[in-house]
């Protein structure tokens, strides 16, 4: 099913100011909001493929832990050491986020 399209938040404010401008710098104010809106909606979606990210890959570490083989894994490579491995890539995930921006 296909979702009808929604203009951005920060186009929709734009527009606002642009109608309301009465030379006291309304619209100033309101294409600074609409600036800030966007940054916000760009770490949003950030966080959410690094969301995705570690899903998945701790679902990995899961299967591992259980000893359970992962598709195109290698049948001599040791579970615990991929599991470390996909571990300490969610943690510099994690760690090379901005979470206080």
């Amino acid at each position: 099913m296909k979702h009808a399209h929604r203009p951005k938040l920060s186009d929709r404010l734009s527009q606002i100011a642009i109608a309301l401008d009465s030379g006291n710098g309304e619209a100033q104010l309101a294409f600074s909001a609409a600036e800030r809106l966007d940054e916000l909606e760009s770490q949003l979606r950030d966080v959410k493929a690094a969301a995705l990210y570690l899903r998945s890959t701790m679902a990995q570490v899961d299967s591992l832990l259980r000893h359970e083989q992962l598709f195109g894994q290698h049948p001599d490579d040791e579970p615990i050491d991929l599991a470390r491995i996909k571990v300490a890539a969610c943690l510099r995930t994690v760690c090379g986020m901005d979470f206080v921006s």
